[in-house]
């Protein structure tokens, strides 16, 4: 395997991401949407009888799933497949990329977007936590009390073991 510009090239020539950032992972599939194409236009090329529009259909329904429509438009010259690329929708889209949105129902009087970003932020650490406490980092298993009295004793260790893992 050698490393290219933006991904990695197998012993086949294939194209494979090596980052999972929203980034790369949007200019990788412009890239095997472009080796996609090569491939079926040598195909059609090749054999006289294989339809170019059932391959423009079949990259559409790619497109669609990796999502670039909008960015990419596949058009059918003669029996060749082209590629435009609307470079202002790519290059908005790119600029956006790794951003997230955090919604929330509580009215902008009550509380600021700072304070809704310290509070997913919180959040992330709970479940941070519950996870941690759910797998072998403290080897917890399932308790089954009958008390209420047998119950506190447990949740108290688990509450401690949490804070100091914090």
């Amino acid at each position: 395997m050698s490393k290219g510009r933006s991904g990695l090239q197998t012993s086949r020539g294939q194209q494979k991401c090596a980052s999972v950032s929203d980034f790369s992972r949007s200019r990788c599939s412009l890239q095997k949407l472009q080796g996609k194409i090569a491939t079926r236009n040598e195909l059609v090329k090749n054999k006289p009888r294989c339809q170019p529009e059932a391959g423009q259909r079949k990259l559409q329904g790619w497109v669609a799933q990796h999502q670039l429509k909008g960015l990419v438009e596949l058009q059918l010259h003669g029996r060749t497949l082209v590629l435009q690329r609307h470079q202002a929708a790519i290059e908005k889209s790119l600029e956006l990329a790794g951003c997230y949105v955090v919604t929330t129902d509580v009215l902008k009087q009550n509380m600021s977007a700072q304070e809704v970003h310290d509070s997913y932020v919180s959040l992330q650490r709970v479940e941070r936590d519950f996870r941690a406490m759910k797998t072998g980092l403290l080897e917890v298993r399932p308790l089954f009390v009958r008390k209420e009295s047998q119950y506190a004793r447990p949740c108290v260790l688990l509450h401690a073991g949490i804070k100091t893992e914090s």
